[in-house]
């Protein structure tokens, strides 16, 4: 019985500790940021940066950047266009 009673008070703290070394890395983005309706840069005081170096600053996040279909076909358009052709 001592030894169940033993074990299951270790598992506990060790459970604890763990919770606690995982919450301590996790870091919240929150409020209110004002961004640019058309550049999408954040205003930090009276400065405006981007939304990647922003985050970057306040998180442990970090980017990685590709294009969405929409904007591939917007930006790129006539060169996947041009490239379907070649290859028929």
């Amino acid at each position: 019985m001592f030894i169940e009673v033993a074990f299951t008070f270790i598992l506990c703290i060790f459970v604890i500790f763990w919770t606690w070394r995982l919450l301590k890395q996790i870091k919240y983005l929150e409020g209110i940021l004002p961004i640019c309706s058309f550049c999408k840069k954040i205003r930090l005081k009276n400065d405006w940066t981007t939304i990647e170096e922003y985050v970057s600053k306040h998180s442990e996040a970090e980017f990685s950047h590709g294009l969405c279909p929409e904007c591939a076909e917007k930006y790129y358009g006539d060169v996947l266009h041009k490239n379907k052709h070649k290859s028929v």
